[in-house]
């Protein structure tokens, strides 16, 4: 951060899942996420989205770049809604995926419920 002159970028060197552990009880607006989620075991990948859902502010948006859409039912068991686009010119096309933390009312188990009775 001090190289690039901005205070608010710290770059830490740790498990993703441990980032609750840098924010001293608050939460970002924006977290920003190009983790191989189909290359991580199962129960690391859902402890990771766990995490960055909790982090998240209510009305923040976690960022996530993937380049294939195996990761969608892990996003929709923890976020709300999610949107994707796609960037055809990259090779190969990669995936961006805006994710909202949802309503407060709503548990991760809840989403599917809803989201379901939406596809409906």
């Amino acid at each position: 951060s001090e190289q690039l002159g901005d205070g608010r970028l710290r770059v830490i060197h740790d498990s993703a899942e441990n980032v609750e552990d840098y924010l001293d009880g608050e939460e970002v607006d924006v977290l920003v996420c190009s983790l191989p989620f189909t290359s991580l075991p199962s129960r690391l990948s859902h402890d990771i989205l766990a995490v960055s859902r909790k982090v998240l502010a209510q009305n923040g948006t976690m960022l996530v770049l993937q380049y294939s859409t195996t990761v969608v039912p892990y996003l929709k068991e923890y976020f709300f809604p999610v949107a994707r686009r796609i960037s055809p010119l990259n090779l190969p096309p990669a995936f961006l995926f805006a994710c909202g933390k949802g309503r407060p009312d709503l548990t991760p188990a809840s989403y599917r419920e809803t989201r379901d009775r939406q596809a409906s």
